[in-house]
C-alpha cells in the first residue's frame, strides 16, 4: 500500500486494473483450477483492496463532494449502489447470451468489480450519513466487523463441506446454506476470541517492548 500512498487516484486506479489484468493473463497461461480460492483469484482481490486504500486516502475529498450533492442525487446514487452490490452480476448475462462456457474465474473478475463499485458507494454513504453511521454502530454489526476476517477465511470451506457431505440426503439446499452460515459464524467467533484477540494482545506487547527499548537507547 506504500505504492498507493505515492500515486494519485488516476494512476492508482490504473495500477489496480493492471493487477486484475495480470491475474487474467496468469489464468490464461497456467490454467489453474477454478475453485474461487486459486492464487489468481487472490491477485484479483488484491486489485480490489487497492480500491479500498484509495477510498481511505481520499476520504476527506470524497466527503466534501458527497455533501455537495442534492438529496435526489444522493437517493439515486444510494439505490444504484445497493443494486450494483446485490443484484448487478454481468457475468450471468454474458453466460446466458454470449459465452455459455465462460470460465468461472472470468465471471469472478467481472462481477467482483461491479460488487466493489457498489460497496464503495455504500461505504461512502455510511461514512457521511448520520443515520447509517448509527446503524453501523449497532452491537451486532460491530461484532460482525470484528469476526469478518475469520469469517472470510472459513466460510467457503464450511459451505463446500456441508453441501458436498449432506446434499442429496433429503435436506433442502436452503437449510444446508443456512446451517453453513450459522456454523461459519460460530467458528469465526471462536477464532476471533481464541486466536485473533490473543494475537493482537501479543503483538501490542511485543511492539510496546520494542518501543521501550528504542526509547532507552535514544535516551
Amino acid at each position: 500500500m506504500i505504492i498507493i500512498a505515492k500515486l494519485d487516484w488516476k494512476k492508482a486506479l490504473a495500477f489496480s486494473a493492471l493487477v486484475s489484468l495480470l491475474a487474467i493473463v496468469l489464468f490464461i497461461i497456467f490454467k489453474p483450477a477454478s475453485t474461487g480460492t486459486e492464487y489468481v483469484a487472490s491477485l484479483n482481490y488484491t486489485a480490489l483492496f487497492i480500491i479500498g486504500a484509495l477510498l481511505a486516502k481520499y476520504r476527506s475529498y470524497i466527503s466534501h463532494k458527497f455533501n455537495s450533492l442534492s438529496v435526489k442525487v444522493k437517493i439515486s446514487v444510494f439505490a444504484f449502489g445497493i443494486a450494483t452490490y446485490l443484484f448487478v452480476h454481468p457475468s450471468f448475462v454474458i453466460k446466458a447470451l454470449l459465452f455459455q462456457n465462460i470460465p468461472p474465474f472470468y465471471r469472478t473478475v467481472i462481477d467482483s468489480w461491479f460488487i466493489t463499485l457498489g460497496a464503495v458507494i455504500l461505504i461512502i454513504f455510511t461514512l457521511n450519513s448520520a443515520r447509517l453511521s448509527r446503524m453501523m454502530r449497532h452491537f451486532f454489526v460491530i461484532f460482525l466487523g470484528k469476526i469478518s476476517y475469520s469469517l472470510y477465511l472459513v466460510h467457503v470451506v464450511i459451505i463446500l463441506t456441508v453441501v458436498q457431505t449432506l446434499y442429496g440426503r433429503g435436506l433442502p439446499i436452503g437449510i444446508l446454506l443456512s446451517g453453513s452460515l450459522l456454523v461459519s459464524l460460530f467458528i469465526a467467533s471462536m477464532m476471533y476470541f481464541f486466536i485473533e484477540k490473543p494475537s493482537i494482545w501479543l503483538g501490542r506487547v511485543l511492539t510496546k517492548s520494542k518501543k521501550m527499548k528504542l526509547d532507552q537507547i535514544k535516551s
